[in-house]
């Protein structure tokens, strides 16, 4: 038996299906419909320049990039744009295996993709490769099979096999879709209001005569894993006349990519403005082109609305904030920039999350819903499309929405992206999100913005700096690794224990969770101390949460994902700014669900009737606290829960089991009560709404082998 992390599963599930236009709409374009950029509309101000827009593009098949031995080509599959590599035979070298040939990869990594060979086709001298799942695996792969290693591309014709003479790899170009009156691209990175852009494909929009006179925008790229020469150029034409451009260096915009933000000075009259792009073929794109005013500060609203921040620290316990401290595993050392915050707003000390891992929960922040009313309660499930988002609403009641995340589980292909303007995720640690936060708030434009900021940081594998580990007491010597094969060691020594909370090297690997968790606080100090650079403190509503938590043996339980303990469903809530009163402390009962309702009424826009919690500025002592969990490898099989705050409830269905605990007496749940009569009455008034999936929809997918080695590197999907 292996200490268990969160979701170790090995089923695959397929990532967010990509965004293409329907067919009857890409149909129009490719022949040659929708030169006339749509007009565009105003919010607040605001003109967003994508209202009515749609793409044009030039007769397929056109060229788009070549090199010495292969050619990339815009082309049409089944009415829609691919993007097709071909490949001659002067570009492949022997591989590792006999009959095995690599070559550099030259698509642009652009497509939300995954297993599913719908999303690509390899065709090797005219025989349609099968994709290995498993890009690191050692065994020699099959015959008339490919996979991707990085930046390249592995062939394997068979044993015996000479370089192929022709290779035509083909990805889907992610042209985009209508939304709403607008326009939305996807990409495995970024989403939003914009579209993509090709070297040779440029895209234009309209400038109505009235409005704002500055034009502002971001930017996208990254840049082909094969083409490390040349350099991409952006560019804007405004009535034909060259009026702006900016290079973006190749080593920057490499693998995971960046996005930079523009503002330019329109003259007089102008009316089209030519978005194009120059240099190696890559993932190119603009979001969110709009008219701003000027002369106002940064965080200044034109409609006097405020500002809205959610804050989401993963994986970080309740008691990292002294006033939670009651467990018998809780830490000693303090966290001054997680207090300090705590002592400028309102903390909510009885707040509990909907289950124990990241999926499920961060959509129940989004949704006001519980994990089985809004579906993504597994690895293979995604939000649904017809589930209502907290940023659906806002940017209805005319915010800008921008999401800024770790990626893995916080991604477009769960579709988590649903509603936001702008969502940039990347690898934990790859781009500094708190950095890509700072962006943000230097891009106000004048509309109210919503600002969804998800971070990992105290995200197993906890790496602590030294100055954190001097912090919390941890030997410079040990590494997180040595501390884990203690832990793994001492329950394989002692299997089916009920508690390892003094098992050897549990002490060390809390003590490299707090460690993560101090540079969490600095980095957070750091990140604020921005935040009120750019006046955001002034004008705004500002609620810092977490997911979950972390379990160190309690209950046997290990990292999280499982059992509903409290060192797992006990987050920490803080409510700043917006009228919520500096150091207080509220008793009342809080849930994940709260928040949508909560910051949705601080914008003075209407919650939806589906969403299940209620705004936080109303106190209800009466309230409860709702959670559920499928608990994996075990005869348990699944775990519901609901709190009014003094005793936890719990259900365990599959085995007919049902206890309580008080929190109030026996915090650490050691001694199992009998379920008191007024929280049974209350989970089966309630049952049948919670347990059941209430969406339409199909959320089933499957993960793509990017997603699955960010989820192993995170401590998913490990096998047993």
């Amino acid at each position: 038996m292996q200490v268990k992390s969160e979701r170790r599963r090995a089923r695959t599930v397929r990532g967010r299906a990509l965004a293409l236009v329907a067919a009857a709409a890409i149909g129009s374009i490719l022949a040659g419909c929708g030169d006339e950029p749509g007009a565009a509309s105003t919010t607040d101000g605001v003109v967003l320049l994508t209202r009515g827009f749609e793409p044009t593009l030039p007769p397929l098949p056109v060229e788009v990039g070549r090199g010495e031995n292969h050619v990339v080509r815009l082309v049409s599959v089944d009415g829609r744009p691919w993007v097709e590599v071909e490949y001659g035979r002067g570009a492949w070298t022997p591989g590792p295996f006999d009959g095995s040939w690599l070559a550099d990869r030259h698509e642009p990594p652009s497509t939300v993709t995954g297993a599913a060979d719908s999303t690509r086709t390899t065709i090797v001298d005219g025989v349609e490769a099968r994709r290995v799942e498993n890009p690191v695996a050692v065994e020699v792969p099959p015959p008339d099979s490919y996979r991707e290693i990085g930046h390249v591309l592995c062939v394997h014709p068979g044993p015996g096999a000479a370089a192929p003479e022709n290779v035509v790899v083909r990805v889907p170009f992610p042209i985009g879709e209508p939304d709403g009156e607008g326009w939305r691209v996807t990409t495995h990175r970024w989403s939003g209001e914009g579209f993509a852009l090709l070297p040779g494909v440029p895209q234009t929009v309209t400038i109505p005569e009235d409005g704002p006179r500055r034009l502002r925008f971001s930017y996208f790229a990254t840049t082909n894993y094969g083409d490390r020469e040349g350099t991409p150029r952006f560019s804007v034409e405004v009535d034909g006349r060259a009026t702006w451009s900016s290079e973006v260096e190749n080593s920057a915009s490499a693998a995971v990519g960046v996005l930079r933000t523009a503002e330019i000075e329109l003259p007089a009259g102008a009316r089209r403005a030519r978005f194009a792009v120059e240099g190696p073929v890559g993932l190119y794109g603009v979001l969110a082109p709009r008219l701003v005013p000027g002369g106002r500060e940064a965080h200044e609203t034109l409609d006097g609305r405020p500002n809205l921040v959610l804050f989401v620290a993963d994986t970080l316990r309740a008691d990292a904030l002294t006033t939670y401290r009651r467990l018998a595993d809780s830490p000693e050392v303090d966290f001054p920039h997680l207090e300090a915050l705590a002592a400028r707003g309102t903390t909510f000390e009885r707040t509990w999350s909907t289950t124990t891992w990241t999926l499920p929960s961060h959509a129940s922040m989004f949704t006001s819903l519980l994990p089985r009313q809004h579906g993504a309660d597994d690895v293979d499930r995604r939000l649904v499309a017809n589930a209502t988002t907290l940023a659906e609403v806002l940017r209805a009641a005319g915010y800008r929405t921008v999401a800024v995340t770790d990626g893995v589980y916080l991604s477009i292909e769960y579709g988590l992206d649903q509603g936001f303007e702008q969502f940039d995720e990347a690898p934990p640690g790859a781009h500094g999100v708190l950095e890509r936060a700072n962006d943000v708030l230097a891009d106000h434009d004048g509309r109210p913005t919503f600002l969804f900021v998800h971070t990992y940081a105290a995200h197993t594998p906890y790496l602590p700096t030294d100055a954190a580990r001097e912090r919390v007491g941890l030997d410079m010597g040990t590494r997180f690794e040595d501390a884990y094969a203690a832990v793994d060691a001492a329950v394989l020594a002692n299997p089916g224990a009920d508690d390892y909370r003094d098992a050897p090297g549990i002490d060390g690997l809390r003590r490299f969770y707090w460690g993560a968790v101090a540079d969490l606080d600095t980095a957070f100090g750091d990140w604020f101390e921005r935040f009120e650079h750019f006046g955001w403190d002034t004008n705004v509503a500002l609620a810092f949460t977490s997911d979950h938590g972390e379990a160190f043996g309690d209950h046997a339980q290990f990292f999280h994902g499982g059992m509903l303990v409290e060192s797992l469903v006990r987050v920490p809530l803080v409510l700043v700014g917006d009228g919520w009163g500096a150091g207080e402390r509220r008793s009342d009962v809080a849930s994940l669900v709260d928040l949508a309702p909560t910051l949705v009424a601080a914008a003075g826009a209407r919650a939806p009737d589906a969403w299940r919690g209620r705004s936080l500025r109303r106190e209800a002592n009466d309230a409860l606290a709702w959670m559920s969990n499928h608990i994996e490898g075990t005869k348990i099989g699944e775990q519901h829960a609901v709190t009014d705050g003094s005793t936890k409830l719990v259900d365990e269905p599959r085995i007919a089991n049902r206890y309580a605990y008080d929190l109030v007496r026996d915090p650490d749940e050691l001694h199992r009560l009998d379920a008191p009569r007024r929280l049974a009455d209350a989970f089966e008034a309630d049952r049948d709404e919670i347990l059941r999936y209430r969406l339409v929809g199909d959320p089933t997918k499957s993960i793509g082998a990017d997603l699955r080695k960010d989820l192993e590197a995170m401590g998913y999907l490990q096998k047993e």
